[in-house]
């Protein structure tokens, strides 16, 4: 099966030759990007060096951005924009995943299983042997799943602001009931029917609601409202939430016989807190945690200066060859 993603990264300095990968796993992609266009990720013979090979879309080939990249300052959504401003010793590979952005609207594979495939597909198809794997919201189970499933790809881990399924320790979290929108975008069908043509105001009040009142510039607002806009792209993105049963028990059983073992940092902020801290201490041997005050959900577009205080030194003790 193939499986074609987006790639992006925030700015032509983070792909020097001797810079660590980062991949960073959002709900969308960047703001202020280099587009590389299209990955198809598709099985190929045993006897291949990787489990993937990595093709560009129709035969347009992959841009490489030290050599040249297409501009586009106002696409997608922010999971870590101050990459773009601050570069550093990383490569940064953003891709927007499975159905959202302008990666393809598949009609299945929602599950996090799925997705952590995709993500290690990405990275074989880019030819890095592993990488500093970031997640935040529906980017965090498949990000933990990765470094379950393949802890040789996973260097560290950053994951903020989500639940894993079953798994014990955010029960304060949950005690009140799942948010209301969870079951309004289980239902399939429903959500995107009732909000096609309404997009808009829908998307202001999860913006308006993950900074805490505080907004989103006006450029970035109009990249969210176009990455969701149709019933398409609705449907892809509740999606996912039609996969949280899956994905929650892909998490459980990958913990009965899996620990993560490599250094792993979670940040938390509004509502999620310590809730996945205390999920992965259990299962975690190298665990820091952190929970930013008067921080909303959206911690990058909130609070990004905190965000980047956290994972600059975390991702710098690991010095490029």
């Amino acid at each position: 099966m193939e499986r074609r993603l987006h790639v992006e990264s925030p700015s032509h300095q983070c792909w020097a030759r001797n810079r660590l990968p980062l991949i960073g796993l959002p709900v969308g992609g960047f703001v202020g990007a280099v587009d590389l266009g299209h990955v198809l990720l598709r099985p190929v013979p045993q006897h291949r060096e990787r489990g993937f090979q990595g093709e560009p879309e129709s035969g347009e080939p992959v841009e490489d951005p030290r050599r040249h990249g297409r501009f586009d300052p106002a696409r997608h959504q922010p999971v870590a924009g101050q990459a773009s401003q601050r570069p550093g010793q990383h490569r940064v590979i953003a891709p927007d995943l499975r159905g959202f952005g302008a990666s393809a609207r598949a009609a299945e594979g929602y599950d996090a299983g799925t997705l952590a495939a995709d993500a290690g597909g990405l990275l074989d198809a880019l030819g890095e042997p592993s990488a500093a794997v970031v997640g935040i919201d529906a980017g965090t189970a498949p990000a933990v799943l990765l470094a379950l499933r393949r802890p040789d790809l996973v260097r560290r881990l950053v994951v903020m602001e989500a639940l894993l399924g079953r798994l014990p320790g955010a029960e304060h979290v949950v005690a009140g009931g799942a948010p209301w929108w969870f079951g309004f975008h289980a239902v399939p069908g429903l959500a995107e029917t009732v909000l096609a043509g309404n997009e808009a105001p829908y998307i202001d009040w999860f913006l308006d609601s993950g900074t805490l009142g505080r907004g989103v510039p006006d450029d970035i607002r109009a990249a969210f409202v176009h990455a969701y806009t149709g019933t398409e792209a609705l449907r892809c993105a509740f999606a996912y939430y039609r996969a949280l049963p899956t994905s929650a028990q892909q998490i459980q059983d990958a913990v009965t016989t899996a620990r993560l073992t490599m250094p792993t940092m979670t940040i938390g902020s509004h509502p999620v807190g310590t809730g996945l801290e205390h999920q992965l201490r259990p299962i975690a041997d190298d665990l820091v945690g952190h929970h930013l005050q008067d921080c909303g959900h959206i911690i990058p577009l909130d609070r990004p200066d905190a965000l980047f205080a956290l994972l600059a030194p975390f991702l710098a003790a690991d010095p490029p060859e």
